[in-house]
Formats: C-alpha cells, structure tokens, sequence
C-alpha cells in the first residue's frame, strides 16, 4: 500500500505519469493516471486508465479544461467523440469547433447552443 502511495505521490509531483505504471493496485494507478492528467492536464496520461469510460470522461475534461479540440479525435466512438467538441465549443464560446463534429444532429445542437 505505502509503495503504491509513494510512487503515485513522486508521479504527480514530477508530472510523470510514467511513474504510475508501478502502482501495483489497478484502481490506485488508475487514480494516479487520472490525477496527473486532469491536475497537469495531460490528455496523454488518459490512455493507460483501465476502462474505456473512464479514458473517455478523462479526454473530454482535459480538452474542455485546456479548450484544445484537438484532443476529441483521440476518441474512437462518435457520439462521445461529438460531446467532447460540444463542449469544447460551449466553453470556448466557439461555433467553429462545432463544425468539427461528425455527428450531424450533435453538431445542429452545438451551434444552437454556442450562438
């Protein structure tokens, strides 16, 4: 347990999420992924978290909280691919993002929303 906390403490300190794969416990290291990549937003640290879920609520917040679209891509399945330009979008304030969005309701709903 304690070497768990250690190498997640040394992980979030350094901004190393590298250093999460030795966190033994699958659910502790999913939390040191998680925290390094929504505290230091690093969209990269999103990917080595167990479930397709929480890869996908771990994207779309760093990409709303950095407001880079660019991230959406990285998610596979188009609706939440969509969601994630959507609210991208609404926070930036930017109707051009909704013109990124594939899904052609989703996109008719974000330039609604934004303008």
């Amino acid at each position: 347990y304690w070497k768990d906390v250690c190498f997640s403490g040394v992980a979030f300190s350094l901004k190393d999420y590298r250093i999460c794969s030795s966190v033994e416990n699958p659910p502790d290291r999913d939390k040191c992924y998680r925290d390094i990549a929504k505290e230091h937003l690093l969209a990269e640290a999103c990917v080595f978290l167990s479930d397709e879920n929480g890869v996908v609520n771990c994207l779309t917040a760093v990409a709303v909280d950095t407001g880079n679209p660019d991230i959406c891509p990285e998610i596979s399945e188009l609706v939440q691919q969509s969601n994630c330009f959507a609210r991208v979008a609404s926070k930036q304030h930017d109707a051009a993002v909704c013109d990124l969005i594939t899904h052609a309701q989703i996109r008719l709903l974000c330039r609604e929303r934004v303008s």
